[in-house]
């Protein structure tokens, strides 16, 4: 069951999402990086907040922000990689 928060942030993260790529589809990728970082930031951001979530056994709160730190990194960087073997494979 999502909340009404996390629903209006996926949404949005959908409406970047659908924007940039029209935006790379009609215009020049270069163009719009910057709306790929932020929605790449927006991701790693929820997964994060999500991973720590659904970790019970972590109490202090110290505890928590660094594990969504070490989440957000990871998946960051996994983004950044495929995003650039996409990028390397299509030009």
């Amino acid at each position: 069951m999502l909340t009404i928060k996390l629903k209006q942030t996926l949404l949005f993260a959908l409406m970047l999402g659908f924007s940039a790529s029209s935006n790379a589809a009609f215009g020049d990728i270069k163009d719009s990086w910057h709306i790929y970082l932020l929605l790449m930031t927006l991701v790693s951001a929820i997964g994060g907040f999500y991973c720590v979530k659904r970790k019970q056994n972590i109490q202090t709160t110290g505890i928590k922000i660094l594990v969504g730190g070490i989440y957000f990194w990871v998946i960051m960087f996994i983004q950044l990689i495929v995003f650039a073997l996409a990028y390397q494979l299509l030009t």
